[in-house]
């Protein structure tokens, strides 16, 4: 698709809106921008700029259609709009999405820890299970993803990304959102779940899953590759760049085609989904390249896999608290810290979060 500039209307009449309607949302037959429903390009007479959700909107458009997302000079004026700013708004609009924070869905009815109404402090730092929201990881973890997947891209860190354990598939969706917008047609994302639930605990192979808490069983947690598939589509993100890998990790990771990985992101609750994915995965890890734990101080098996894991391969790169459940570290960054877990994330979140620890 040709790169579209906003304020550039003079196109020919058959390329632009056909509405004699004017302003902003307007009904339109505009060829470039079937897929929006209303026209953005039209300037609206009272307003004298265009506003900057606008601008979004459209360039939304061509971005999902393998569009590029550039300097854009707005209609009738000189100003530009940097494309940094434009897809840090674009970035926080989708991170509030994937919460639902905008229409704050309430929690899943008989969830484990019991907050069905919707809590703002809660949706930030992943403290509930939402009923429509495409994670549960909350405000803080999908803003860490986005920023270390930011980092790997200006760092020029080799690799593709990376989920073990993708529920809705709301992170797995930010990362390819991010790479769309910074017009990368090379990296994968890999969105690896059983789409099944979690497998059964081998006490006799992994004695730290036998205590396993029962929340980990509980049917809301399990999504099927369909809906998350759909879930992709929902945002215009499902493509060849997006690589589902189906089955339990002990199955698949192992045998895992993708040779380098810029970013992992480790959500499998158990010792051994959390122990099979480093494993598997971690030797591939880009020197500099960076791995997210989501439930290091949610899960004591997970703990424990990530503990055992780093001190038998004596990695010693300081974990990075994000909130009372996620940490994270970057391979081969050696200066040393001390994480005293979990009075250290004390400052991290709210009394209450800690005290009822309300995600798995």
């Amino acid at each position: 698709m040709s790169d579209l500039g906003f304020g550039d209307l003079t196109r020919s009449k058959s390329q632009r809106c056909g509405s004699n309607q004017p302003g902003f949302g307007t009904p339109y037959d505009c060829k470039l921008h079937r897929s929006i429903g209303v026209c953005f390009l039209r300037r609206n007479p009272v307003v004298k700029k265009p506003h900057w959700l606008s601008v979004i909107a459209s360039r939304v458009c061509a971005t999902s259609s393998g569009g590029t997302l550039r300097t854009v000079r707005m209609e009738n004026q000189n100003e530009t709009i940097s494309e940094a700013r434009l897809r840090a708004k674009y970035i926080d609009l989708m991170i509030k999405i994937l919460v639902n924070s905008i229409y704050e869905d309430p929690g899943i009815p008989g969830s484990y820890n019991g907050h069905e109404a919707y809590d703002e402090r809660r949706r930030a730092v992943g403290g509930d299970w939402p009923r429509t929201a495409h994670t549960m990881v909350g405000v803080a973890r999908l803003n860490n993803l986005k920023d270390l997947v930011e980092r790997t891209i200006r760092e020029e860190v080799p690799g593709d990304y990376i989920e073990t354990g993708v529920w809705r598939g709301g992170c797995c969706i930010l990362m390819r959102a991010i790479l769309s917008t910074y017009d990368d047609r090379q990296r994968k994302v890999y969105v690896a779940d059983s789409f099944e639930g979690l497998p059964a605990p081998k006490p006799e192979t992994y004695p730290a899953d036998a205590d396993d808490p029962p929340f980990l069983r509980h049917p809301a947690l399990t999504v099927s590759e369909a809906q998350v598939r759909k879930n992709f589509t929902k945002y215009g993100l499902l493509d060849n760049q997006v690589v589902f890998i189906r089955g339990f990790f002990s199955d698949t990771l192992p045998e895992l085609a993708a040779q380098t990985f810029a970013l992992l992101r480790l959500d499998g609750d158990m010792y051994e989904s959390t122990i099979v994915a480093l494993e598997s995965l971690y030797p591939k890890l880009s020197s500099g390249g960076y791995i997210i734990i989501d439930d290091y101080g949610a899960v004591e098996g997970c703990r424990k896999a990530v503990d055992d894991y780093r001190a038998r391969h004596s990695i010693d790169a300081p974990l990075n608290v994000i909130d009372w459940g996620g940490v994270w570290w970057r391979k081969g960054h050696r200066e040393r810290k001390t994480i005293d877990w979990p009075a250290s994330i004390a400052t991290h979140h709210l009394e209450s979060h800690a005290q009822s620890s309300p995600r798995m």
